[in-house]
């Protein structure tokens, strides 16, 4: 499962697909982290005893031709950045039991910084944790104090462990997916004001404690990119990205195609380019692709506050005086006494 956390020493080639006239060069080598829900999971689920994920037909359909786990019709955000994540998850640990929540992420980053240490000088370890940026997407619950608290606690933890560069993506607007306008039984152009506005307070929030993270912690950087906005625009006005359709998913069932892609009666649709949702919470792979190139310079309107992830990149933090020992992890974790201890919570 350590296989998950893919480090792209060589940040040239974090972007390859997002146009060949782009290529971004940076002469430094840097690391990334990711951590997240099923916007950046690429099948991890697979791999645990549950239900929740993305790993049947039509998922996959453009681009691989068969499921792979991710929650889309091809590759997601994480392509372009790193793969570790996992459908369904959360910041509460009682969130989708089973999953890899965000709680049981950090201990896998424990675990690789640890693995890193046993083959690396500690100074190479040191700087490459350093200049690591940590790229998360997660935390859409409704208890909005209570799950910043949590992705604070972390980010803590990992700036404990060495990392100072993080990018946090925000919710996306809730209450105009597919599925909740169907729930809802709302009309083409409806949002449903009381989710949508839990959204806006989480990522009030989230903006908050990254304000307050970098008051408090030396060498904080953190940018966040504003999926709430980028995704929102697109709804709003879809044909001007591309997009003929951003009401209906291409994926599922009833009049929004909002549940059950791929289980039991459903549609989908000939040509999900056209599409800017895959099923009722998920973007295809055209929105995503266009997501991950906003993520990484900005794009006109500037969606990542206050810096890039290019820029953030490009950031270099100096060596503190003093040195982080490996004192700070609590020891190895393994996958195997994760999942039977996931599944009889589970069955709880």
């Amino acid at each position: 499962f350590i296989f998950c956390f893919l480090l792209f020493f060589d940040s040239r080639i974090l972007v390859p697909a997002i146009s060949q006239s782009e290529s971004i060069k940076l002469e430094k080598h840097v690391a990334l982290f990711g951590f997240g829900d099923s916007l950046y999971d690429p099948g991890n689920n697979n791999f645990l005893n549950i239900s929740i994920g993305c790993n049947y037909p039509p998922y996959g359909e453009t681009y691989f031709k068969f499921p792979t786990g991710r929650c889309s019709d091809g590759h997601l955000i994480p392509y372009f950045i790193a793969k570790f994540a996992s459908a369904g998850a959360g910041v509460l640990p009682a969130t989708n039991p089973g999953t890899l929540n965000l709680e049981i992420q950090l201990i896998f980053f424990k675990e690789v910084a640890s693995l890193l240490r046993q083959q690396l000088a500690d100074a190479e370890v040191e700087k490459l944790l350093r200049n690591a940026v940590y790229l998360s997407s997660i935390g859409g619950q409704e208890l909005v104090n209570w799950v910043i608290g949590n992705i604070t606690d972390v980010v803590k933890e990992i700036y404990n462990i060495g990392g100072r560069k993080f990018a946090f993506q925000n919710v996306a607007p809730m209450g105009c997916l597919p599925f909740t306008k169907q729930e809802y039984n709302l009309k083409e152009n409806e949002c449903l004001p009381a989710v949508t506005g839990l959204s806006i307070l989480r990522n009030n929030g989230l903006f908050k404690a990254a304000k307050e993270l970098e008051m408090q912690l030396s060498d904080f950087k953190f940018l966040i990119f504003g999926f709430y906005t980028t995704l929102l625009e697109r709804i709003i006005n879809p044909l001007k990205y591309g997009f003929k359709e951003a009401d209906i998913a291409c994926c599922g069932s009833g009049i929004y195609r909002g549940p059950n892609c791929g289980i039991g009666e459903f549609e989908l649709c000939s040509n999900p380019n056209e599409y800017l949702f895959f099923d009722g919470h998920h973007p295809t792979e055209h929105g995503y692709s266009q997501f991950a190139k906003l993520l990484w310079d900005g794009g006109e309107m500037n969606v990542t506050v206050p810096l890039s992830l290019k820029q953030l990149f490009e950031i270099e933090i100096e060596p503190e005086f003093m040195s982080i020992s490996g004192d700070n992890y609590n020891g190895r974790f393994k996958l195997d006494e994760y999942i039977r201890n996931a599944e009889k919570f589970s069955s709880q």
